[in-house]
């Protein structure tokens, strides 16, 4: 690190004059950048840069680390303490990448991502949160890739681009206490910086520079998913909340080679049902019914499930079902494996003139109603027989005496598992991935796309 000869106030970042030889203050990435949180809750970070960085306090340029050279900092009583300098820094603290903007990379546990870095405090923990300052459309470089193949289509990509833009934006500030907008993860967008560029996503971003769904003038919540599996899903029948005419169900065309989920079932034992679903908070003992409750969505998909138990009832909502049990999506329908109880009588033959066989082995020919099995020197042999039961030896001489018949009975019927059967991948609420798959190889521009998925919206750049 080059050591800079302006002083530094400790814990306030208040500006000194600045020497003739100290740097100019670096300019940010972005007039308005969308911030994106690559780690929060820390008490350290190493940051650095291919081509070097500026770290920047308050508006002062504290320290210059070479290429590939790291910052090291650590979070103690509320400062910043930085491997190389004397003093701490109080929060935030800019690390800006040497190199033109937009031509220069930034690294975080072990990626490289657009713009800068900034560490700020959290209000709500007292920890350090790690942001990533860049522009919209630099940030949607690096999303839409994760969220969307980059093979596809290119206006299903388009359709993305728009969609995660508008994501983004109504979104804006959603973790303002931890210092930025959005993270980097499905818990909001997929972020996963230059590496995970491609030719084809970049190309859908920019073609949709600025793009952005509305209904009534405002920006929307634009959610997405992977598959519905035939139909979308209002989105009051998954979440709580007020209907938005927006997030109207529709017919999906995600029903396309490759989309492994479209239908699936997945079968439990009823303690593996009863564990699933303690570990989530519903314990209600042994299983003993599921049963569609409330209104049927217009998916097809029950909104409710009552789940009868040995401990009590209790009603999930689709969602707190679907996640319980871990399935890619709500579920359509549940089926009760059922078996019957066997009830054993076991009876004791020593009369030789009883017991006959007919074959070598033991080789049983007699098949009447109720099973038997009948052991003998030769092995055990089931038939459908009650007493008197004929074993015969090679010779036609009695195989064993005394024999042992046992007879099984069937008992009422008693649940052994269940069977669930749905289709699709997600919360099935908004745009279909694979149906703006399916819809863009049909021909549909990604304007068609949107306006399917969204009902009653429009496509306006802002």
């Amino acid at each position: 690190m080059a050591a800079l000869s302006a002083p530094l106030s400790a814990l306030a970042n208040t500006a000194e004059t600045a020497s003739p030889a100290q740097p100019a203050l670096p300019a940010p990435p972005v007039e308005n950048p969308i911030r994106i949180g690559l780690g929060v809750g820390l008490t350290s970070a190493a940051i650095s840069a291919p081509a070097g960085l500026t770290l920047v306090a308050g508006d002062q340029v504290v320290g210059q680390f070479g290429p590939g050279e790291a910052v090291n900092v650590t979070l103690n009583g509320g400062a910043l303490q930085v491997t190389g300098l004397e003093e701490p820094l109080l929060p935030p603290v800019r690390l800006v990448p040497a190199g033109e903007p937009g031509a220069t990379a930034i690294g975080y546990k072990g990626k490289s991502y657009r713009g800068e870095i900034e560490l700020v405090l959290s209000t709500k923990s007292g920890k350090l949160s790690v942001v990533n300052l860049v522009s919209m459309e630099e940030y949607l470089f690096g999303v839409v890739p994760h969220e969307m193949p980059s093979g596809w289509p290119l206006e299903a990509l388009k359709a993305q681009a728009v969609a995660a833009r508008t994501y983004a934006t109504v979104n804006r500030g959603k973790y303002k206490a931890d210092g930025f907008d959005l993270v980097d993860t499905n818990m909001d967008q997929a972020y996963g910086g230059i590496a995970s560029e491609a030719a084809s996503t970049t190309q859908a971003v920019q073609e949709t520079r600025g793009m952005v769904l509305t209904y009534g003038g405002a920006v929307v919540t634009a959610y997405y998913h992977s598959s519905s599996g035939g139909h979308t899903e209002n989105n009051e029948n998954v979440w709580s909340g007020p209907a938005q005419p927006y997030l109207r169900g529709v017919p999906d065309f995600d029903q396309v080679e490759g989309n492994t989920r479209y239908s699936w079932k997945y079968s439990f034992t009823v303690g593996e049902f009863a564990e699933r679903l303690k570990r989530s908070g519903y314990d209600i003992g042994s299983v003993q019914s599921v049963l569609p409750a409330g209104t049927l969505g217009v998916s097809g998909r029950p909104s409710q499930w009552a789940i009868q138990g040995s401990s009590g009832k209790m009603t999930l909502t689709a969602y707190q079902f679907r996640m319980a049990l871990d399935l890619p999506s709500a579920p359509r329908t549940t089926q009760f494996r059922s078996e019957g109880v066997v009830t054993t009588i076991v009876t004791q033959t020593t009369n030789p003139a009883t017991v006959h066989a007919v074959g070598a082995g033991g080789v049983v020919t007699a098949r009447p109603a109720t099973p038997v099995t009948v052991v003998t020197a030769a092995g055990t042999t089931t038939l459908s027989e009650t007493r008197p039961v004929y074993v015969v030896g090679a010779s036609g001489t009695v195989a064993v005496n005394p024999v042992t018949v046992t007879v099984e009975k069937p008992g009422p019927a008693q649940p052994s598992g269940v069977e669930i059967a749905g289709g699709g991948y997600g919360h099935a609420v908004g745009l279909s991935q694979w149906g703006a798959n399916g819809m863009a190889r049909q021909g549909k521009s990604f304007t068609e796309i949107l306006t399917h998925f969204y009902t009653g919206i429009k496509v306006e750049t802002r």
